[in-house]
């Protein structure tokens, strides 16, 4: 009886398969049990827990974040089998409400790659936008076309705090008609309550001029955003129609601040000049 012949892919496969070393691989625990997870003055390691045991280990890892009690697999990969390290994330409870939480993307902790200037690298910094900065950011809400949400942070106004939480202005009332265009200056009052000011109506939405158009703040008064509304908009879009007024806002509240100071001096200097002369 005459064999049939192998195919040479298979062939070559199984002498592979005879050689390859096994791989061991052991479920872990990120961080040891103090709550530590960098290991001192070895780049790139962290401390491990290590199989039921919990036996303490170290472990190079270059694909998860540095997260405490996050469940990975650890042990030798076939293109380094000499480096013990981090293989993967572990899909697993460990044994309390909200563990999946613990999961992560394969995605080291690289911060350094994010930082401008950190000499550290810095190849990808991340060059914020005002819009990015939650506190006090006005943006779209989902209860409504024309309603914008406010989400909270903190007030300063006449020597008083005020922690704030969000709030919400519903504009849909403001909306012109036709081919007409006007800004809705979004604001905090001197308490910290959201409140909003319409601009006049304009003949032709394109031509909105935000130095013309928008209104302005009175005393006591915070400007966070201008809103723009028009005749054919179905509904607020939270890139084109919004425009940040927190960091103007917060340069003018500086200046104000500035000048009353600038006048507190001068009071002072003429009473001291005064209590000079006068004896």
């Amino acid at each position: 009886m005459v064999r049939p012949k192998q195919r040479p892919d298979r062939i070559l496969k199984a002498e592979f398969d005879k050689r390859e070393e096994k791989r061991q691989y052991w479920p872990a625990l990120m961080g040891d049990a103090q709550g530590n997870i960098k290991v001192t003055d070895r780049p790139m390691f962290v401390h491990v827990r290590i199989g039921s045991d919990e036996v303490p280990g170290q472990a190079y890892n270059n694909c998860l974040p540095n997260r405490w009690n996050l469940p990975c697999i650890v042990g030798y990969a076939a293109e380094d089998p000499t480096l013990f390290q981090v293989i993967s994330e572990r899909a697993c409870y460990i044994g309390y409400p909200g563990a999946e939480d613990y999961m992560a993307p394969r995605v080291p902790s690289h911060h350094e790659t994010h930082e401008w200037g950190n000499g550290l690298g810095g190849d990808d910094a991340v060059y914020v936008h005002v819009r990015q900065y939650r506190p006090l950011r006005v943006g779209k809400d989902d209860s409504g076309e024309f309603v914008v949400r406010i989400e909270g942070g903190s007030h300063y106004y006449a020597g008083a705090f005020y922690d704030l939480a969000d709030q919400t202005v519903d504009l849909t009332a403001d909306q012109p008609a036709g081919t007409q265009g006007l800004y809705v200056l979004i604001y905090l009052d001197a308490s910290g309550a959201a409140s909003s000011r319409n601009g006049t109506a304009i003949a032709s939405a394109a031509m909105l001029d935000l130095t013309a158009d928008c209104p302005v703040t009175v005393a006591g008064e915070r400007a966070l955003a201008a809103v723009r509304l028009y005749g054919w908009q179905t509904e607020i879009d939270d890139v084109n129609d919004i425009v940040d007024l927190r960091e103007a806002s917060t340069i003018a509240q500086i200046t104000d601040l500035l000048k009353q100071l600038a006048l507190v001096a001068a009071e002072f200097d003429f009473l001291l000049s005064r209590h000079v002369v006068e004896g």
